[in-house]
């Protein structure tokens, strides 16, 4: 059985870190801000990754950092969007804002291909209007081989169901929608699954068929169920990662662990220790949070 859980990760230092328009018009997790105020907001987001950096070090995670040297290049921070890692391969994402596509990286791919041997690319369906960008869209019980995906614009069904036929896995498809009805845009903002439990906003599945099935197959496959607020969902508390280091840790921001309430807190000790850095900037202008930042090296 697969490890759910990665020892080691890839983050890409903010370098030029700002809010980036063309993603913050379906990501109502990100607010937009003064160009004018770019320098300060890139100045705090160096600050927050490099104590999230240092987090994960001090608790043993192996930490593999690349400098984004590109200014036009702002959501390079998140590069879980545009490759994933598996036994052996990695897979490359087609992504829907063309500004997203040049964080596909030559000496990146080159790094990742001189450690995984095989590669998966999805990026010619670009072409066809069809994106799944990569662990954002799709949220992995790897040790039961399942992908769990909230079908938005930025997650096509077509896609997230070629991924599976060649990756052999099952899929449970689902929409999720904010309080405006309208798509959330990536499955790692409503959920995330650990080693035995998972975090889940349920109330944003509004179709009680699609809801009653992500439950019942998480269930399944033999996880604890915490259910999270539409409140604590977009306090990115779903937007989590579980890694080993010294222990296994699951990965958020202080934002979320504040607004954990003591009996979900104590449900997830059972299975993991919690580890959070305070991340305000890059979540209020990133729109993505502790996982996102956090790409996984299996």
């Amino acid at each position: 059985m697969s490890e759910q859980s990665a020892a080691a990760v890839l983050m890409v230092e903010p370098t030029h870190f700002f809010s980036n328009l063309p993603t913050s018009r379906d990501n109502a997790f990100q607010t937009h801000s003064d160009p004018a105020r770019n320098a300060d907001i890139q100045r705090a987001a160096l600050t927050e990754f490099n104590a999230l950096r240092r987090l994960l070090e001090d608790a043993g995670v192996e930490v593999n950092v690349f400098r984004n040297a590109s200014p036009d290049t702002p959501d390079s921070i998140y590069p879980n969007n545009w490759f994933s890692t598996h036994s052996g391969m990695f897979v490359l994402y087609p992504m829907r804002a063309e500004v997203r596509r040049r964080e596909r990286r030559a000496d990146i791919i080159a790094w990742l291909s001189q450690r995984y041997p095989k590669v998966m690319d999805l990026t010619d369906a670009e072409e066809q209007g069809q994106f799944l960008e990569g662990t954002g869209s799709l949220v992995l019980d790897r040790a039961n081989k399942r992908a769990y995906v909230s079908l938005s614009a930025r997650s096509s069904e077509d896609l997230a169901k070629r991924w599976a036929q060649e990756m052999g896995y099952s899929l449970v498809l689902f929409h999720s929608q904010d309080a405006k009805a309208q798509p959330v845009y990536h499955t790692n903002v409503v959920m995330t699954i650990g080693t035995g439990y998972a975090l889940v906003g349920t109330s944003l599945i509004a179709d009680t068929t699609e809801r009653d099935c992500v439950t019942a197959s998480l269930q399944n496959c033999g996880k604890e169920i915490i259910e999270l607020s539409s409140d604590q969902v977009f306090d990115f508390c779903a937007n989590a990662l579980e890694v080993r280091g010294r222990e296994r840790y699951l990965v958020l921001s202080d934002r979320s662990r504040r607004v954990l309430s003591g009996e979900q807190v104590s449900a997830l000790s059972r299975h993991v220790k919690l580890l959070s850095a305070d991340l305000p900037t890059i979540e209020t202008f990133g729109g993505g949070g502790a996982r996102c930042m956090l790409a996984e090296l299996f």
